[in-house]
Formats: structure tokens, C-alpha cells, sequence
């Protein structure tokens, strides 16, 4: 009786260990998984570990259902989201928000984030009429007409002192008085000297008619100059945009959103190009996901950048995997849930984001 009940044991064991492998295998399968860096829910280290909420989301689920995630980089949100539907990938991370157009493409997970568009501006420093004259090039400009005045008034000083007797004999007086002379020239259009020659009276009405069109450019410069940085400072909300060049993530639901508006818009790849284009002048304001944008400008205190008005076009973040997955992003939601119950992804949010996005 003993032998036939060890040989049971035996019997049994035999094919429940192998059963109970297979299954472990067939379980912690890897998952194709396409990312869209965009801190703070995708990023990576330059070890090529990748962290972030979305990331750190993403894998306690994996430790939930029993999958590896096999992290493939996109460079694009169109080729991310292009690779899902086409089954060249499993799933898709990253803030990705759920759309009418996309949820008829892809399979989306239950929303674990409330987003919405803000809008990025340059802080008062940045937008200073003196940056604004430095970026344009009339600084430059200015400095040329210095030079230019300073070499003049040599050159006269010299002419005087050789054909003026009664003009002052001392270097540092002649000079001013030099200068004195052009600039009256200029502002009266007066030239106050019977000692000139027909060819010192010409260069004398040349310059006077010069002179005007510099302090015409200097002023003009000026005027535009704060008129730009009044129309800057002007933007605080979504209905300060229009007649704006507004910047944009390429491909995105804001670049979207602000066409269907008329508003008009320039894609870029990245935040870092979104940032230079911003500081530079090349764009008036930035429109992104307010999370992402208030987290790059706690992060990024260097650009010297604001988050100004309310959040507007709200929407939803999920998890994005191919339709033929349907059954599996449903339990995968189920878990999902139940992470939200277990204040899981309150936890996640509170650990990146802080009290940075309310």
C-alpha cells in the first residue's frame, strides 16, 4: 500500500512541477513596450534605466498580471501610437491621453491621470526690453552707431583743430565740443560754422540728414521693441492666443486643440526646443500638458519661465495597447483599480510630482 501511494507521489510530481514551470514562463512573458520620454512619466538615466510615474505605474501592474515590460524608445507620439495599432508593439507608456479618434485604434487601459493644456510664458526678466533690443540685433545695431559717432567726432575735432584757430586747443574739450556740434546738427539742423569749405558744408548736411535716420531707427527699435514685450506679458489665458506663435510637442492632443481654434502653432520634437524657441523669441508661448510643463519649469529654474491661467481642455491619461489585446487591458484596468483603491497611484503621483500639481 505504502509503494503504490509513493508511486503516486512520484506520478504526480512529475507532471505538476513541469505544468507549474510552464505556467510561470507562459505568465512572466516579456511585453513590447513603446515609451515617449516626457518627464516626469517617462525618462531615463544615462545607465538606459528607465523611471518615471507612467514607468513605475506601468510595472507594479506587470508584478500584478505577471509580464515583463521590454522597453522600446519612440522618437515621436505618431510613431508610438502608430506601432500599437500596427501590432509592432504590445503597448504603449507614456502620458498618453485618451481620444475619440485613438480609443477606435487602440485598446485603452482605465484613466489613472486628470490632465488638461496650460500655457508657458517667459517670466518678466526674460521678456525685458533689453533682451528684446539683444535678440532683434539692435544692440549691436547701437554699438555700430557709437563707433560710428566717436570716429566722427575724432575726424572733426582734427578738421577744426587745423582750420579753427579759436577752436580749443586741449584734445579732451575739442572732443567735446566736436560732439556738441554733431549732435546739434542733428537735432537743429543747424550747422554752426562760417569756416567751412563747400566740401565741409556737403559732408556737414550729409551727415545732419544721417543722423536723422539713425535716431528715426533708434526710436523706432525702442517703440517695437516694448510694444513685443507688452504683447507679451499680455498672455494669461487661452483667449490671449490668438494672432500668437504659439509652440507645440508635435503631434499632440494641444497641437490639435489650438488648430481647431485657428490658433496658429509650431510643432517641435522635444521640451528642450520648445524651451529655446520660447527663450529666444522665435515663439510667444507654449501650450503642453499642464503637468509636464509645471513639473519642466519646477525642474528647469534656469529658463527663467512661468505657468500662467487655467487648465482648459481637460483630459484623461491611460495605458494604450493593441485591440487584440482587449480582454487583457480589461483585467489589467480591473488592477488598475484596485492600485487606486490600495492608494498606489496617489503615492506615485505624491513621490514625483509633490504639491507641484494639484
Amino acid at each position: 500500500m505504502s509503494r503504490k501511494l509513493l508511486f503516486l507521489i512520484l506520478f504526480s510530481f512529475l507532471f505538476i512541477v513541469p505544468n507549474i514551470y510552464s505556467q510561470d514562463v507562459i505568465t512572466l512573458r516579456k511585453i513590447k513596450t513603446g515609451v515617449y520620454l516626457n518627464a516626469p512619466f517617462v525618462m531615463i538615466d544615462s545607465t538606459g534605466y528607465y523611471s518615471g510615474m507612467a514607468i513605475d505605474l506601468w510595472e507594479l501592474l506587470g508584478n500584478e498580471m505577471g509580464f515583463v515590460p521590454e522597453y522600446i524608445e519612440y522618437p515621436s507620439w505618431h510613431e508610438l501610437i502608430e506601432d500599437v495599432i500596427s501590432g509592432e508593439i504590445d503597448a504603449a507608456v507614456s502620458n498618453i491621453s485618451v481620444t475619440y479618434e485613438r480609443a477606435q485604434q487602440v485598446k485603452f487601459s482605465f484613466p489613472w491621470f486628470d490632465s488638461g493644456l496650460r500655457i508657458m510664458v517667459k517670466t518678466s526678466g526674460e521678456g525685458s526690453i533689453w533682451n528684446e533690443l539683444r535678440r532683434n540685433g539692435h544692440l549691436q545695431a547701437y554699438a555700430w552707431i557709437l563707433i560710428l559717432i566717436v570716429l566722427l567726432t575724432i575726424i572733426l575735432t582734427i578738421v577744426h583743430r587745423w582750420h579753427d584757430p579759436q577752436f580749443p586747443r586741449n584734445w579732451l574739450e575739442g572732443f567735446a565740443e566736436s560732439l556738441y556740434r554733431l549732435i546739434l546738427a542733428i537735432k537743429t539742423g543747424v550747422i554752426n560754422n562760417k569756416n567751412y569749405n563747400w566740401i565741409g558744408k556737403i559732408l556737414a548736411v550729409t551727415w545732419m540728414l544721417t543722423g536723422v535716420g539713425l535716431v528715426a531707427y533708434v526710436t523706432s527699435s525702442i517703440t517695437s521693441s516694448m510694444t513685443t514685450v507688452a504683447l507679451t506679458h499680455d498672455i494669461h489665458s487661452l483667449s490671449d492666443l490668438p494672432g500668437k506663435q504659439v509652440g507645440v510637442l508635435s503631434e499632440t492632443v494641444a497641437q490639435d486643440y489650438l488648430q481647431s481654434r485657428g490658433i496658429s502653432t509650431i510643432g517641435y520634437a522635444n521640451m528642450h526646443e520648445l524651451t529655446d524657441a520660447l527663450i529666444n523669441g522665435e515663439i510667444d508661448a507654449v501650450v503642453e500638458d499642464a503637468p509636464v510643463i509645471e513639473y519642466w519649469v519646477y525642474t528647469n529654474p534656469q529658463y527663467k519661465m512661468k505657468v500662467v491661467g487655467d487648465i482648459f481642455h481637460a483630459d484623461k491619461y491611460a495605458f494604450a495597447a493593441n485591440k487584440r489585446y482587449g480582454e487583457q487591458m480589461d483585467s489589467l484596468s480591473v488592477k488598475l483599480i484596485k492600485l487606486f483603491d490600495l492608494e498606489k497611484v496617489s503615492s506615485l503621483k505624491t513621490n514625483y510630482f509633490g504639491n507641484i500639481h494639484n
